[in-house]
């Protein structure tokens, strides 16, 4: 009954860091899509396309996240999303970046969406990793 509940706190907290590595992923794809690629394929296609594999990656660690119980690895899994979110707002910001004329679709909404994702990530898993890493400190165990 223990590892129950305790399953069902692990669900219930990797579901805002699996909904927002989706929206992460598919945002740029669906949601707030970049620029259609004509003739020439600008800098937000390549942002879009790096950005689905970054929010694959969060949905995947966050998933794998669910599976141990164990605070270590836990807390391992947390800091690999925090870095991943921080890579998904470098990516359009000072990587790859999005066109640069300010009218442009992937300026106007796929780029401050991507900013807000990523850092609500960061910002999620950051929390998380502080609690886990508190949890680890009272059992005994040195980080």
């Amino acid at each position: 009954m223990k590892e129950v509940m305790h399953m069902k706190r692990r669900i219930i907290s990797s579901l805002p860091l699996i909904i927002l590595g989706l929206i992460i992923g598919l945002g740029p794809q669906f949601i707030f899509p970049v620029c259609e690629a004509g003739e020439k394929v600008m800098k937000c296609f390549w942002t879009a396309r790096i950005e689905l594999g970054i929010g694959g990656l969060i949905v995947l660690l966050s998933l794998i996240y669910i599976a141990f119980r164990e605070t270590g690895v836990r807390l391992g899994l947390v800091i690999a999303i925090f870095f991943s979110s921080i890579l998904s707002i470098l990516v359009p910001t000072v990587l790859i970046g999005v066109c640069g004329m300010a009218t442009m679709q992937c300026r106007v909404q796929t780029l401050p969406a991507l900013v807000v994702s990523g850092a609500l990530t960061a910002l999620i898993s950051a929390i998380y990793g502080l609690i886990l890493a508190g949890d680890l400190k009272k059992a005994g165990n040195t980080l």
